[in-house]
C-alpha cells in the first residue's frame, strides 16, 4: 500500500554505494529491473557528473559540525543527535525509458 502511494521508487544504498534494496517500482520509472541492480554500484546508474557528490552524500561524518569531527557512528545514532545524519541533495539517474536524455533528474531526501 505503501508502494501504490509513494509515486516512486526507494534504493536503499549501503556506505560504498552499493544497491542494498529497491523497491520493484524502479522499473517504471528508471527501466531497470529490480533484481538486476540490487547488489551493484550504484555509480553505474548515476550521471558521472554527479557521482562525486553522491559519494561525499553517503560518507556519514561528511557534514558534521567541527567540533564533532571524532565522533563514532554508534554516538551519531543516538536519538537526540540523528538529525547529523540527515540529507537532501538531487542527483540524475540513468534512464532506460526514452531517448530525451537518457538521464532522470531525481530528489532524494
Amino acid at each position: 500500500m505503501f508502494l501504490q502511494a509513494l509515486n516512486g521508487f526507494i534504493i536503499i544504498l549501503t556506505c560504498e554505494g552499493e544497491v542494498f534494496f529497491a523497491t520493484h517500482t524502479i522499473e517504471s520509472y528508471l527501466g531497470f529491473h529490480q533484481s538486476d541492480i540490487v547488489h551493484q554500484s550504484v555509480y553505474e546508474l548515476v550521471h558521472s557528473e554527479d557521482r562525486e557528490e553522491l559519494q561525499r552524500q553517503l560518507l556519514w561524518n561528511t557534514f558534521l559540525p567541527t567540533e564533532l569531527t571524532g565522533i563514532q557512528l554508534a554516538d551519531a545514532l543516538v536519538p537526540e543527535k540523528s538529525a547529523l545524519l540527515d540529507r537532501s541533495f538531487t542527483i540524475r539517474f540513468r534512464c532506460l525509458l526514452d531517448n530525451t536524455s537518457g538521464f532522470l533528474h531525481s530528489f532524494n531526501n
